[in-house]
């Protein structure tokens, strides 16, 4: 990522109102990926949420760009070009029988964290443990192997790092 106090006071955070298309004049993907540095912030006022240039994306975060919006595409966007990220992802799932549930859609680095929690209980609820797959995939794990609850899991991205 390039030092943020290098960049123009214009592109290190930009306000938008929607995730949007293309097409829209204040959105997320109307935005041309090739007019920010690596690393610049965006804020989606109607998501409530963060999103970060990132450049040179592995290509299974790529193949998931429209699962959870986690990953939007803007102008211009390809796996070199860069793609917005959010710095904030969740997922919902249902914990099978063996009290696990793997969630894709996400763009993972090692400079973040999970945060997993209980929406509506089902089986003996356990202790729950997220940990990433792939660069894509989060496994929640209950420690109770009769937990069929729904969960939430959030990354967390730790921006700058």
């Amino acid at each position: 990522m390039s030092n943020s106090t290098q960049m123009a006071t214009g592109l290190r955070l930009t306000i938008v109102d929607s995730v949007g298309s293309n097409a829209d004049g204040d959105s997320l993907a109307g935005l041309n990926v090739n007019a920010f540095p690596e690393g610049a912030l965006v804020w989606v006022r109607s998501a409530n949420r963060f999103y970060q240039l990132k450049k040179n994306l592995p290509t299974p975060v790529i193949a998931d760009v429209s699962a959870f919006k986690n990953v939007v595409a803007g102008v211009g966007s390809s796996s070199v070009d860069g793609f917005w990220v959010a710095t904030n992802q969740f997922a919902t799932g249902v914990l099978s029988g063996s009290g696990t549930v793997a969630l894709a859609g996400f763009d993972l680095s090692t400079s973040g964290f999970f945060a997993v929690s209980y929406i509506t209980p089902g089986g003996t609820q356990g202790f729950l443990h997220a940990a990433q797959t792939n660069d894509a995939t989060v496994t929640v794990t209950s420690s109770s192997t009769t937990d069929t609850s729904t969960v939430l899991v959030e990354f967390i991205q730790q921006v700058g790092v």
